[in-house]
């Protein structure tokens, strides 16, 4: 779900990656930069974005909260800033930060953007800028410091909010782990059923597409979408298939094809 360096024109490196606890999530992932990465034009001397599950999406809507007080809130948001420059390399004292507020921006379910400006001793000025998006109930913030008196984009730094929550998305949507399952005898007149195999993410639904499958390929049967299905004169000589979708509050995955039947008698 964190940023990868493919999302770069011209890469970058990883520096430490990995889970971590955090009181606050069910999962945490750090993926910290090494400095030097390109975005657009500018560069950067630190890039970080960390992820985390919490577990549900009120919990996650109230992180989003919480993280937007500390920003608005200067002795908090100093020993934020004050840990970043320590993490890049940067001497701390004498810092001067202006705050550019908090403001809403598109991507994921909620996302904001908070653009800083630090001035250190000798006339170096370092442009700041942190993301946060939710989808569901996973948080992404993405923290980015330029180099020395080189501006950040914002346009093209906002466009990461955008990949990483398209990136969010698919890892919470459900996905299989074990194939669905046919029980039954494959006998005309008799039912068989379909067992919705094992899958991430919590599904809360199903959707189910009979085939009717032969040496030159599968084919749905017309009306055969519930979680069994009774064999008629049509099928015999042929063998049986389900797909099975399961959905969540974040979307539906892709069709999963059981393995077939035996051969309808």
């Amino acid at each position: 779900m964190a940023l990868v360096v493919t999302d770069f024109a011209a890469g970058g490196s990883i520096r430490r990656q990995g889970y971590l606890r955090n009181r606050d999530f069910a999962a945490y992932y750090v993926r910290e930069f090494k400095p030097g990465v390109s975005l657009g034009r500018s560069g950067l001397s630190s890039l970080e974005s960390d992820v985390g599950v919490t577990a549900t999406t009120a919990d996650a809507a109230r992180l989003m909260t919480r993280i937007a007080a500390v920003l608005g809130s200067r002795p908090r948001r100093k020993a934020f800033v004050r840990g970043v420059l320590q993490d890049a390399g940067w001497d701390q004292a004498g810092v001067q930060i202006a705050f550019g507020g908090v403001r809403g921006i598109a991507g994921g379910d909620a996302a904001f953007v908070a653009p800083l400006t630090l001035l250190l001793p000798g006339k170096l000025r370092l442009s700041m800028l942190l993301e946060v998006v939710r989808v569901d109930r996973a948080v992404q913030v993405i923290s980015l410091l330029s180099a020395a008196n080189t501006p950040i984009v914002v346009p093209e730094a906002t466009r990461l909010v955008g990949r990483v929550a398209d990136r969010m998305r698919a890892g919470l949507i459900p996905a299989n782990l074990g194939a669905p399952t046919i029980s039954g005898e494959a006998l005309v007149g008799k039912t068989i059923a379909a067992g919705v195999g094992s899958w991430t993410n919590s599904p809360t639904a199903f959707v189910f597409q009979w085939l009717r499958c032969s040496a030159a390929g599968c084919a749905p049967i017309d009306s055969a979408t519930a979680t069994d299905y009774l064999l008629t004169p049509a099928d015999i000589g042929s063998t049986i298939e389900v797909s099975v979708s399961a959905t969540n509050s974040v979307g539906s995955s892709a069709p999963v094809v059981s393995v077939p039947s035996g051969v309808v008698s």
